[in-house]
């Protein structure tokens, strides 16, 4: 059994989009507000499959097929390529079909020189896989579909992040920086 590697005709070139939006507001003179929106999205992202994949439960049947003279697996008879060439076993194809996306809304509150404290304060939305991918087949050719990876999307809130710094006040006597 001969294994195989290649390249798909339809190969595109990958891409990424990346989105931004910030908004800031001074509450006062020494708070400021800022909300923003971070996302991106690629698509065509390389992926490796397998375009001769045995039918699921093939490996559970242990009996034998005989084709043009040689005894094959029952496994290696549900391949997609198998009447035209029973030798091939798995073929490991490029394809451009992944596509993969990120979005997050993160809140920030600031205080500057409030009696002597700074402190930032910062709470993020995001989905709780970074990177969402989803695989994409568009070959009529093949028999069965390729099983690809697939995840949904769930927004969770990060841990609210609390950044405070004190500044010791100087004293009006004594040794001076």
């Amino acid at each position: 059994m001969v294994s195989i590697y290649s390249v798909s005709r339809n190969f595109k070139t990958p891409y990424a989009e990346l989105f931004g939006l910030n908004i800031e507001q001074s509450l006062g003179k020494n708070w400021l507000f800022n909300v923003g929106y971070a996302g991106s999205v690629s698509r065509h992202n390389l992926v490796l499959q397998d375009i001769n994949q045995n039918a699921l439960g093939g490996d559970q049947n242990s009996s034998t097929v005989t084709a043009n003279g040689n005894t094959f697996s029952y496994q290696q008879s549900t391949r997609p390529y198998f009447n035209q060439f029973p030798n091939f076993g798995i073929v490991n194809q490029i394809n451009s079909a992944a596509t993969a996306n990120y979005n997050a809304l993160q809140a920030t509150l600031k205080s500057n020189a409030w009696h002597g404290l700074t402190s930032q304060f910062s709470l993020r939305m995001e989905p709780q896989s970074r990177r969402l991918q989803r695989i994409q087949h568009h070959s009529a050719e093949l028999a069965q579909p390729v099983r690809g990876l697939r995840q949904r999307q769930q927004r969770h809130p990060q841990p609210l992040l609390c950044v405070p710094r004190y500044e010791i006040p100087t004293l009006a006597f004594g040794p001076k920086a």
